[in-house]
């Protein structure tokens, strides 16, 4: 006997066949009071963030936003997002605009410049920050030195963003609390302790990934050894000098808008070239601050912290005139104004403001009445070599509150710049300042963070996705799986109920009823006819009425009857003689036609 389990007919007995269990999620409306109820009632893969500052919100928004269906939580012991309230100014200097190239942006990272120069900021660059923020509703500008702000010069655009796209995405923030410990189970996944370090109490989180984001915090570093990477001892950087000059002091609030400082150490080596630096300059109460002494304190800030930050400052005050003509300029200035007093007057060619003119002659030893006939060669000669080497004793450290930096951390050669993924442990990640990067003042620093979290989540999520998609996968073979057992089991049990005369399909034993009989009841007059159609054309002496369930509701089964002469079903089957109307019946009987 020839069976095709392909036709229509057979299906209603393959659905009873290969009825299969799938695993449905439980919701309940009990109240969830603990961290650990929150996330670990729920059968969905866990990212853990540690820090929730600009990087570990930056990604775990990305990995929610790849994957949907992953449960993100993001841990942080203090305010979220602070330091990016208080950069700036309170402006917040999301990135910087002028560095498109990503081999020059590189250059602007005392650690990492060599790591960056890959696909790291080619991945997510500056233009990618400026066009997310843009598109999530925060107008950006670019500064004419290259810093990139909010249009509402408020930090507070930017935190608001980044919170509420968080909130949107269902990424869940727990502040106030630490991450004490973390492992890894034999299943590969992370055995996380929460707690308050004042407490003896903690909560327990088992999470698939886990990011790492705390900045400078040593709660990340500690994390970090724990899962057996080293820690490149953390130094700071990006701050100012302190100036043992009483004169010089008197000078606060004095700006230079271009000079060049050289840093000379007595533990530095001859090659470090990025100890000379040019830009604007400040004048503190403390002594010098600006983007120039900034960066210096970047560059070197490993040898100043070796020489206890004491050392030699050389700055230039007239960088784009040579000494020679600075000395012609002030010759001309003397013939033209030979009657007038030297503290009055001086060459507008230099830039200069009246206060600091003064403090020149004053270390110059010239006296401010003076006039500018009687000025010697040589005292022309000295003035002119202050403008150009004017030398400042560095005594110490000030602190840079706008955007605190330090250098150390995990090696970048423990990591996939690729992925952020650490190279021990599988599923461990890192972004931001918990790496050993750190970059020059100007909204670098940011853009690592928002790089590195980027990335970071990028990876993540699609881990996420590509595991789901794979227990989907695994869920629907397993229920074709259960099919193809089904049609084994119809293949074997068909036959048998050909070999009966009578009854083909039955499920509970009830009161047998004969067909016509039925159809008489349940059927109006235009059935009739086509069943009358029927029986002329095939006969009525091996007539067989096969009864097949198409369709289960939640309330009840509801079928049709058809006829047909055997192997003929299928060509019977496509003819209009489908019985309708009928109403709910016993599950289970069985009919024969006479």
């Amino acid at each position: 006997m020839n069976l095709n389990l392909a036709n229509p007919l057979w299906v209603p007995v393959k659905a009873l066949l290969c009825r299969t269990s799938r695993r449905r999620r439980i919701f309940t409306a009990t109240a969830i009071n603990s961290l650990t109820e929150k996330v670990n009632n729920d059968e969905n893969e866990l990212l853990v963030v540690v820090g929730g500052g600009a990087a570990g919100v930056y990604g775990a928004i990305r990995a929610k936003t790849l994957s949907p269906d992953l449960r993100v939580l993001v841990i942080e012991k203090g305010r979220f997002l602070s330091k990016v309230k208080i950069s700036g100014g309170g402006r917040c200097n999301v990135t910087n605009g002028h560095c498109t190239d990503t081999i020059r942006l590189a250059e602007n990272y005392p650690r990492g410049n060599k790591e960056l120069k890959g696909s790291f900021f080619f991945t997510h660059g500056p233009a990618d920050t400026m066009s997310w923020f843009s598109e999530h509703g925060v107008p950006l500008k670019v500064e004419d030195d290259g810093r990139v702000f909010p249009v509402s010069d408020n930090s507070a655009s930017v935190v608001d963003c980044l919170l509420n796209e968080a909130n949107i995405r269902g990424v869940r923030v727990e502040k106030g609390k630490s991450v004490l410990t973390a492992s890894t189970k034999p299943d590969g996944k992370f055995h996380i302790k929460v707690g308050k370090r004042s407490a003896d109490t903690f909560e327990s989180i088992e999470a698939s990934y886990l990011l790492i984001a705390t900045g400078s915090s040593q709660q990340g570093h500690a994390l970090a050894t724990q899962f057996g990477h080293s820690i490149v001892d953390p130094v700071p950087s990006l701050f100012t000098f302190k100036i043992s000059d009483p004169l010089l002091a008197e000078l606060a609030g004095i700006s230079f808008s271009k000079v060049q400082a050289k840093l000379k150490l007595e533990t530095s080596r001859p090659d470090l070239s990025n100890l000379v630096q040019i830009g604007p300059m400040l004048v503190t109460h403390w002594g010098l601050s600006g983007p120039v002494i900034l960066r210096l304190s970047a560059w070197g800030a490993r040898h100043l912290f070796t020489s206890e930050y004491k050392g030699l400052l050389i700055v230039d005050f007239i960088p784009d005139i040579n000494i020679e003509t600075a000395k012609s300029i002030l010759k001309q200035h003397k013939l033209q104004f030979s009657k007038h007093k030297v503290a009055n007057t001086f060459p507008p060619q230099f830039g200069l403001v009246n206060r600091f003119w003064r403090y020149i002659l004053d270390r110059e030893g010239s006296s401010r009445d003076t006039l500018w006939a009687s000025l010697s060669n040589n005292s022309l000669s000295s003035i002119s070599d202050l403008l150009k080497h004017c030398t400042f004793q560095v005594t110490g450290k000030g602190q840079y509150k706008d955007e605190f930096v330090t250098a150390g951390g995990v090696p970048l050669s423990e990591i996939s710049l690729k992925t952020m993924e650490s190279k021990l442990v599988p599923n461990l990640f890192f972004a931001g300042e918990v790496l050993n990067v750190d970059g020059v003042t100007g909204g670098f620093n940011f853009q690592n963070a928002w790089s590195g979290g980027y990335i970071a989540g990028t990876h993540i999520g699609k881990l996420a996705s590509n595991r789901s998609s794979t227990e989907t996968k695994s869920e629907w073979q397993q229920t074709k799986s259960s099919q193809k057992h089904a049609e084994t089991i119809s293949s074997l049990l068909l036959p048998l109920l050909f070999l009966l005369h009578s009854t083909t399909i039955f499920l509970l034993p009830t009161r047998p009823k004969t067909i016509p009989s039925r159809v008489q009841e349940l059927a109006d007059s235009k059935h009739q006819e086509r069943l009358q159609r029927c029986k002329h054309k095939f006969g009525t002496r091996d007539m067989e009425a096969k009864l097949r369930l198409l369709q289960m509701e939640s309330r009840g089964m509801r079928c049709s009857v058809a006829f047909g002469r055997g192997d003929r079903a299928e060509t019977v089957s496509s003819c209009p003689i489908w019985l309708s109307k009928f109403k709910r019946f016993e599950t289970g009987s069985a009919y024969k036609l006479s």
